[in-house]
């Protein structure tokens, strides 16, 4: 990404039905961030593009934790 000079990204982090999220710890140790807030239910219209939860299946309640990160 630095080759094509982009300067920063937005990460969607799964959050599961209990809570966790799985990638936050990593995305935090490797770069900064701002924290842009959690959206309920993200994923549950992924069905109608074809995509099943790993989790739910087809009615996804998972959330999404969306962050703002500077590429390094």
């Amino acid at each position: 990404m630095k080759q094509k000079n982009v300067r920063y990204a937005v990460y969607e982090l799964w959050v599961l039905p209990d809570g966790k999220v799985p990638a936050e710890k990593i995305l935090k140790a490797t770069c900064d961030t701002i924290y842009l807030g959690q959206y309920e239910n993200f994923y549950r219209e992924f069905c109608l593009e074809g995509y099943l939860c790993p989790i739910c299946g087809r009615d996804c309640i998972c959330s999404a934790k969306i962050y703002l990160g500077k590429v390094e």
